[in-house]
């Protein structure tokens, strides 16, 4: 991950904080039989095959950096979306949130799909561009682009605005 994410992600994490906002980290993950895993998925097919995203693995700890909290919620996704399948929409029903603020890695894929599900939840959503990455530079762009339709596009900066 680039150092400008890095630090982007820092500063929005210690932001929430201090605000006591509602934390909550999402990481893709199988138990070891993998029976949750999709077996025609072009994404996911191969992580059973080669023993990737296995809960109690490496692959599935959180970077340091973007690590969670003690006392922060961590929700296990075992799709693209963390809406589907999870306790998600509920944890944030029950505790009376009505915006979202979504950073992350795959901005193409997983920032995207929560910015979807969102959006169609009813929750106002917001994306911090420099606390998201995708494989590179112009699928960053082209999602944020179309997340823009739906969502509210912001910096680490323009949060404390």
């Amino acid at each position: 991950m680039k150092y400008g994410v890095q630090r982007a992600v820092n500063r929005l994490l210690a932001q929430a904080r201090s605000n006591g906002d509602l934390v909550i980290h999402v990481r893709a993950g199988f138990s070891d039989n993998y029976v949750e895993c999709p077996e025609d998925s072009p994404l996911f097919a191969g992580a059973k095959r080669y023993g990737a995203l296995n809960l109690g693995s490496w692959g599935c700890e959180f970077v340091d950096f973007a690590a969670p909290a003690s006392g922060e919620v961590i929700v296990t996704k075992n799709r693209v979306s963390p809406f589907y399948g999870t306790n998600l929409d509920l944890i944030l029903r029950a505790t009376k949130v009505r915006s979202v603020l979504l950073s992350g890695c795959s901005t193409d894929l997983a920032v995207e799909a929560a910015a979807r599900d969102a959006h169609d939840r009813d929750y106002m959503v917001s994306v911090v561009a420099d606390a998201c990455v995708a494989s590179s530079k112009d699928e960053h762009e082209r999602s944020l682009a179309t997340i823009g339709k739906i969502a509210k596009i912001v910096t680490v900066d323009e949060m404390k605005s």
